[in-house]
């Protein structure tokens, strides 16, 4: 199991929470509701968690699905939608785009590095 330090957004403001990558949706989900003082709350099932690496482009969480699954790792942000989120999830985006890794070949030249140095 791996903790990890994400930054919870919420109406008073932004919080740095430390948290077991282990988690799925629906126990985030809980915690933070009840971390908030949202217990019992009629409509929280509609309720989603949304996640995002850089504060413009969000994702909805699955339920079902754990943090390390969908890549959730330090210094994520992590957010709770007013009502069911509308958001997509990751692999709802990847089931929609069209990729083959025949075209990641063609496009992305062949490197024995992760990183590149920018001049």
């Amino acid at each position: 199991m791996s903790d990890i330090v994400i930054t919870f957004i919420h109406d008073a403001g932004e919080k740095d929470i430390q948290l077991s990558n282990h988690l799925e949706g629906h126990q985030l989900l809980q915690a933070l509701l009840e971390w908030k003082g949202i217990q019992n709350e009629w409509g929280h099932a509609s309720r989603d968690v949304e996640y995002s690496f850089d504060e413009k482009h969000w994702f909805r969480l699955d339920k079902n699905q754990r943090l390390e699954v969908v890549g959730i790792w330090d210094g994520a942000f992590l957010r709770l939608s007013e009502g069911a989120s509308n958001l997509s999830t990751l692999n709802e985006i990847k089931e929609l785009t069209t990729y083959s890794p025949e075209e990641e070949n063609e496009t992305t030249p062949a490197s024995d590095y992760a990183w590149k140095i920018l001049d």
